[in-house]
């Protein structure tokens, strides 16, 4: 599970970013890094409480076995 924060969650938490400055215009491209930032931290906090929480599953190879004359059992 790797999963990013879409440009709508960034957009909205920019603007946040925005309104607790102040709405003081000029750092659009500063608000959208920081809110960006922000929320790659918070995906990789939420992704590591997930892995710790999830049991761990075997790896399962899928395929067929091939004996030692070469045919497919």
């Amino acid at each position: 599970m790797n999963r990013t924060p879409s440009n709508q969650q960034i957009e909205a938490r920019a603007y946040e970013i925005f309104l607790e400055r102040g709405g003081v215009d000029g750092y659009d491209v500063d608000d959208w890094i920081a809110a960006e930032k922000e929320l790659n931290a918070r995906h990789q906090e939420i992704e590591a409480i997930y892995a710790q929480e999830k049991p761990e599953r075997e790896t399962v190879q899928v395929g067929y076995a091939v004996a030692a004359s070469g045919k497919r059992k």
